[in-house]
């Protein structure tokens, strides 16, 4: 068996849990398009759905963005930086 050292290691965690949600993602838009398809909603309906999920998530993101700066939330590590802080 093959020994990674701590950073092979974290990067492939991260890797895997990123393939994991771009997969189950994917198949979950894919199963929300294919059943408002078959509720009758036109392409362009369809299109404009998405578009809406889309702004819904720029504006989530920009919303999270300024809530963590405005409350010095970015003070604080996550749980994640850990893998890419180079301690010395």
């Amino acid at each position: 068996m093959n020994s990674y050292s701590q950073k092979q290691f974290s990067y492939l965690i991260v890797t895997i849990a990123y393939w994991t949600f771009m997969l189950s993602d994917g198949t979950l838009r894919m199963l929300v398009l294919l059943h408002f398809h078959q509720n009758g909603f036109s392409p362009l309906q369809l299109a404009y759905l998405f578009l809406f999920y889309e702004l819904a998530g720029i504006f989530t993101n920009l919303s999270a963005g300024w809530l963590a700066n405005f409350t010095s939330w970015a003070k604080y590590p996550s749980s994640i930086n850990f893998l890419f802080i180079n301690n010395k």
